[in-house]
């Protein structure tokens, strides 16, 4: 408030201090409490008001945003009551804010707008209170409703036509982010007003008497009001309750939205696209040269399809009116050359017929209409779409199989529309079908077998199989393939059937099924007819693979289960082939009533999210079920809880049977073909659970037990029988009572020792069940149970470990944490040690992560005898024990707990176990160095910066000195390391000062190539930025709208006059258009000063060419062919093949080096074009014969002053590393070589006599 008074004080202040003024209350502003600004909120906006009318402010667009961000920050701390004042300076200034979203700059507009959502209270972090953002809603309406109020159109020039094109069309993109605010009346007036003037733009274009509108203009108006219509619906929630109250005024917009825009093709469209003058043809390639109206069309179907789903739910009858009309048009739309539109045309459509169809609850009349305009669809006109036209179609039958039960009038309803459906469907969409898939010119099987599908789980197989007809068994006098037409009905039903009837399957399929395989026996018999026989037999099995599909949630179990029960019973002991496909059936039927009568069916259910609103909880609901994951979750837990209750309690009457005779199949199956019966098995137990299954369980136990102690039994067949009874105690753990599983554990206690393999492996999954199952038996037998897993570490096989660790994980999410450690504890760290051990082991490391998971959770919670410190303390035993693989898995663990933990791991432990870690990086074993410098990487990040610079020597030796044959393993982790201690240390040169300077070279090397991969990141950043280019905006274009870009670029007005008229131009010939394509095209190109004239190339004082493009005296450039291997600076001799194609070698010596460019006269044919002067010919050679070191005097070299040592470098050249010059390049050093070669064997020579002499002496 202070600095507002100094500021006020101030009578002329200057430009950049009223800039410096706004900048600064724009950042301070948004802090200051309410109630302050409050009280001074009149003279602050009259003084900033003031600010903004200056005329330097008002044409400097960086000014205008921070008054602008001003006046919102006060206006969102204004009250109601202060916009309700008279003369009310709030209201004007509110007033003046929205009026700046039409400035003719974009980032002004974008900040005013900004600025409005602000005070609306639709932006983030907004303060305002509901109150005053609802009159700040009523202002917006009322900018709307003023800037779309009819007005009269004579005498208007271009220039103010397109003003008022222009800012009509920065209105609508400002009232597309804010639309969704305005409320009841005022939203449809502001919509009315919208309508209206397109309507009405439309009408006088069609005239010919607009002089505002082109039909350019009038195409970008349409198209600007769709994607606000776009923006408005997909907050339906906002949509649905402006027009809760009013549905008519719901139909009058979605009646008034069709009007504006008719459909593509039809006379009104062709009349709205007509230009005053210009012929339908140039209209219509207006239209297809800038998509507009395919966009405008894609965004009416966005619209009109939640729009009429919200009818639907506030007025059923007036949906129901409206939607044949728009399915017919999305249905012709499907054949658009654009397949974004035709894709939007059919994701409305299908949510159309699957969401207003169910929600809506159409009557019959409109659901007929709908019929028909789908049926109308598969005819032949719309041959092209007909897949597109079964998927749309494959979403009206999904209404009928959701579950209305508990919906008021339901049963009315689903007679109602059934009998619609019924009536409509044999003489429309299914009686097509079979047509369709005969057709030979129908490729797109996989949607004709969806909207089958659809319709087998809508009205059953029966009604479906009699419109689409499928002969079950074959004819007599089928030949070698037996499979009749529409046989591909079998693998549709099998994928659909859903909520059927079992006594379909028992009628018709398992009849059919038994008369095949009759014949495939009888064909067997025959000796000249095994083919048939294997294809028939191969065709019963598919139709009894239909069973387990008929036994997803079936609707009428009660009054077909003694049939079924013998069924599947005589099956099971008689037919082993279909022992598997019966048990897949019998496992459905039990989950599908188990998921019902425990709730979790209702779980699965699609569930919008919980802050959505009744309309978007609605279509969130609607749309999951076009998704495949949504519709079966919603259908296989369609089942009424009193028949889910019925089917189990079938099943649990008949379990004696069925248990019986699963565990005799059990025992006596071969053990790889158990586990359709195990898991049959299991599934049973989990309900037949009782007295019956424990008497079961009881005789089992006992043969079990005289098994294990009888000698009489051969021990072969001992261990057989043991192999078989566990396997079978542990699909039935689940349904035993406390006292069977005490039973069991004595049974399986001493096999949990046993020196056979596969008998411990499976009693460790016996008891990780029995763990599992029975809280109160773990309660019980605990310190058992512990006992045993002590005193079994010893005894257990390393095959069997990973089910051990998994037994172990297993009993400590059992436990509650207080009795964690009763497990693991500082007085007891048995199985810790096994676990650390095993994490080193093959096939062993998940088990025991797993359990390490599980025991860190427990700690994790705080309710456990000890803390995570604690039990880090307790893993980072294994460090100190002297074997290597110990020490890495106990790093290892430490580690896991650090990162997954360190919530609960404090800082001050990491730190104080950091120099063990860098003392374990010099270990000699691979495995521990490797474990270090893994815990190094993410420690890193924990360890404050002091800290490690106290330690970043000793790192560096930790990690760079190290024997050459590890560099290799652990070079990119030890990178990756120093990477981040750059970082964290503050840069280079402060990790230069903490480290030794032997390592410099390595950080060197390292900041080099950090300088490199940043470089290239940027590189690869810019050229995709470059390459994405983009034309012009289609506003800019048509209307000379500012582009949102075009703010900061620098205007042409103050570039100066030399700068802006030099540049390169393009010189025609004649009055010809200039092929751009051809080859000649580049020497039209000719450069111009600021005059506009031809210039040359010209040199500067020095003589040497200027940088840029190298011109010719007439203007045009010269192209120098340079070799590969040319110095920067200079040409180098062209290759042979290239003196060949240009000319003769001696022309190219001539030449001066061999550059040529090569130029075209006019229109005629090609020269070689010369420049002026000669490029000097320099190859860059080095002359180098070591000559002024020779000895005068004496042989060899002698040193001189000021002269580096003979020979102590040879300096290089391109073409000494060129491989063509490698000859001659060695033979220049020829003399070099041989001499020193000389002066070896020389001495040599000396050495060896002077050798010979002492050794004579």
């Amino acid at each position: 408030m202070v600095f507002l008074d100094a500021l006020a004080a101030k009578a002329s202040p200057e430009p950049m201090s009223v800039y410096g003024a706004l900048r600064i209350l724009s950042l301070i502003l948004a802090h200051v409490p309410q109630q302050l600004l409050a009280k001074r909120a009149d003279d602050s906006l009259k003084l900033i008001g003031a600010m903004m009318a200056m005329p330097a402010v008002a044409k400097d667009v960086a000014f205008l945003r921070a008054g602008i961000t001003c006046l919102a920050a006060i206006l969102e701390s204004v009250p109601r009551s202060a916009y309700r004042a008279p003369n009310s300076v709030a209201s004007s200034a509110l007033d003046g804010l929205i009026s700046l979203v039409l400035h003719e700059k974009p980032k002004v507009r974008k900040q005013a707008a900004e600025g409005v959502r602000l005070v609306l209270g639709i932006a983030k972090n907004s303060r305002v209170s509901e109150k005053t953002a609802k009159f700040a809603r009523k202002a917006v309406a009322s900018f709307a409703l003023a800037t779309f109020a009819a007005s009269d159109e004579s005498g208007i020039d271009k220039g103010a036509a397109a003003k008022i094109v222009s800012q009509q069309l920065h209105a609508l993109g400002f009232l597309r982010t804010v639309i969704h605010a305005i409320e009841g009346k005022s939203l449809f007036k502001v919509l009315s007003a919208l309508f209206s003037r397109l309507a009405g733009a439309a009408k006088a274009r069609s005239a010919g008497s607009s002089a505002v509108y082109s039909a350019a203009q009038l195409a970008h108006l349409r198209l600007h009001l769709v994607r606000l219509l776009v923006g408005l619906t997909s907050h339906i929630d906002a949509f649905g309750a402006a027009f809760a109250d009013t549905p008519e005024q719901l139909e009058s917009f979605v009646d008034s939205l069709t009007s504006i825009i008719p459909p593509q093709g039809s006379a009104t469209a062709s009349a709205l696209a007509m230009d005053v003058g210009a012929s339908a043809k140039a209209a219509s390639s207006i239209a297809s040269t800038t998509g507009i109206d395919v966009e405008v069309e894609i965004a009416y179907v966005k619209v009109m399809r939640n729009a009429l789903f919200v009818l639907g739910l506030v007025n059923t009858a007036a949906a129901g009116d409206r939607v044949p009309a728009f399915v017919s048009r999305c249905i012709d739309l499907l054949s658009h050359d654009s397949r974004q539109l035709a894709q939007a045309a059919l994701n409305g459509l299908r949510r159309v017929l699957a969401s207003v169809v169910e929600l809506g609850h159409l009557g019959s009349g409109s659901l007929q209409a709908v019929i028909a305009a789908v049926a109308a669809g598969l005819s032949f006109k719309h041959k092209n779409v007909w897949g597109a036209v079964l998927a749309a179609a494959s979403a009206l039958f999904i209404p009928l199989t959701l579950d209305r039960s508990e919906a008021p009038g339901a049963d009315e309803h689903n007679t109602a529309v059934r009998a619609a459906f019924e009536a409509g469907i044999s003489s429309g969409i299914l009686a097509r079908l079979s047509d369709i898939a005969a057709s030979p010119d129908f490729k797109d099987t996989r949607a004709l077998y969806h909207c089958v599908g659809e319709a087998l789980r809508a009205f059953g197989p029966g009604p479906v199989c009699a419109v689409v007809p499928m002969a079950l068994v074959p004819p007599e006098d089928t030949a070698a393939n037996p499979a009749p037409a529409n046989d591909w009905m079998l693998l549709v039903m099998k994928k659909y059937v859903v909520r059927a009837k079992l006594q379909y399957f028992m009628q018709y399929i398992e009849p059919a099924a038994n008369a095949i395989l009759a014949r495939s026996l009888s064909a067997l018999n025959d000796d000249d007819m095994p083919v048939l026989a294997k294809n028939l037999s191969m065709r019963a099995l598919l139709l009894w693979d239909l069973f387990p599909a008929f036994c997803r949630s079936p609707v009428d179990v009660p009054k077909v289960w003694d049939r079924l029960a013998a069924l599947m019973g005589r099956t099971l002991e008689s037919e082993p082939e279909l022992r598997t496909t019966v048990c897949a059936g019998l496992r459905r039927l039990i989950s599908h009533a188990l998921a019902v009568h425990d709730g979790s069916a209702a779980a699965a259910r699609p569930s919008p999210p919980p802050t959505a609103g009744p309309y978007a909880a609605a279509l969130v609901t609607a749309d999951t079920l076009l998704t495949p994951a949504g519709r079966v979750a919603s259908l296989e837990a369609s089942l009424t809880l009193e028949q889910a209750d019925a089917i189990l309690s079938l099943l649990v009457d008949a379990a004696p049977e069925f248990i019986d005779l699963l565990v005799k199949l059990f025992l006596d199956a071969d053990p790889s073909a158990r586990e359709y019966l195990g898991s049959t098995l299991k599934a049973y137990a989990h309900i037949a659970r009782g007295p019956k299954l424990d008497k079961l369980f009881r005789k089992l136990a006992k043969a079990l037990l005289k098994s294990s102690t009888d000698d009489s039994i051969p021990l072969a067949d001992k261990l057989a029988q043991q192999h078989n009874l566990t396997a079978l105690a542990v699909v039935l753990v689940g349904g035993l009572s406390d006292d069977s599983l005490e039973l069991l554990y004595k049974v399986i206690e001493p096999q949990l020792t046993h020196t056979d393999t596969t008998l411990q492996k499976t009693s460790y999954r016996v008891l990780s069940a029995m763990i599992t199952a029975s809280p109160s038996f773990l309660e019980t037998n605990l310190a058992r149970i512990l006992a045993t897993l002590r005193s079994g570490t010893e005894a257990s096989l390393s095959a069997a470990r990973s089910l051990r660790l998994s037994c172990v994980a297993a009993l400590v999410r059992a436990l509650p944490p207080a009795a964690l450690s009763h497990v693991v504890s500082p007085d007891d760290s048995t199985l810790l040690v096994e676990l650390i051990v095993a994490t080193r082991e093959s096939g062993k490391a998940a088990a025991a992560m797993d359990l390490m998971k599980a025991i860190a959770t427990q700690v994790a919670t705080g309710d456990a005898d000890y803390d995570m410190p604690t039990l880090a303390a307790l893993v980072l035993i294994g460090v100190t024990n002297p074997d290597s693989e110990l020490v890495a898995g106990s790093l290892g663990i430490y580690t896991y707990i650090m990162v997954r933990f360190g919530d609960h791991l404090p800082e001050a432990f990491v730190i104080k176990t950091f120099p063990t870690v860098i003392q374990l990086l010099k270990s000699d074993v691979t495995a521990v160095v490797r474990a270090a410098l893994h815990h190094l990487e993410r420690a890193i990040k924990i360890v404050p910066p002091p800290v490690l610079g106290t330690r970043a020597g000793d790192i560096a030796e930790a990690t760079l000195d190290y024997a050459g044959h590890r560099k290799g393993s652990f070079r990119k982790i030890i990178r990756s390391i120093w990477e981040k201690l750059v970082v964290l240390l503050g840069g280079f040169d402060e990790l230069k000062a903490l480290v030794p300077k032997n390592h410099n070279k390595y950080f060197a090397n390292l900041r080099h190539e950090l300088k490199v991969r940043a470089r290239n990141k940027s590189a690869d950043r810019n050229a995709k930025h470059a390459a994405k280019g983009g034309d012009d905006d289609i506003n800019d274009v048509y209307l000379g709208v500012d582009s949102d870009d075009d703010d900061d670029a620098t205007d042409s007005a103050h570039v100066p006059a030399s700068d802006a008229d030099a540049g390169f131009a393009v010189r025609e010939v004649d009055d010809e258009f200039m092929d751009f394509l051809d080859p000649s095209a580049a020497t039209h190109l000719v450069k111009r000063d600021a005059a506009g004239n031809v210039t040359g190339a010209h040199s500067s004082r020095n003589g040497k060419a200027k940088a840029g493009l190298p011109l010719a005296s007439d203007g045009r450039i010269v192209v120098a062919e340079n070799d590969d291997d040319a110095d920067d600076e200079h040409a180098a001799k062209p290759s042979r093949k290239r003196r060949s194609r240009h000319g003769s070698d001696d022309d190219d010596n001539d030449n001066g080096g061999g550059v040529a460019a090569m130029a075209v006269e006019g229109s005629g044919p090609r020269k070689l074009y010369k420049p002026n002067k000669r490029a000097k010919r320099n190859d860059g050679a080095v002359v180098q014969s070591g000559a002024k070191y020779r000895a005068k005097k004496a042989g060899g070299d002698v040193k001189l002053k000021g002269e580096a040592d003979p020979y102590a470098y040879i300096k290089l050249n391109r073409k000494d590393l060129n491989k063509r010059h490698r000859r001659q390049a060695s033979g220049k050093y020829e003399k070099i070589v041989s001499a020193a070669q000389e002066a070896g064997k020389r001495a040599q020579r000396v050495a060896k006599k002077k050798h010979a002499q002492r050794k004579r002496r």
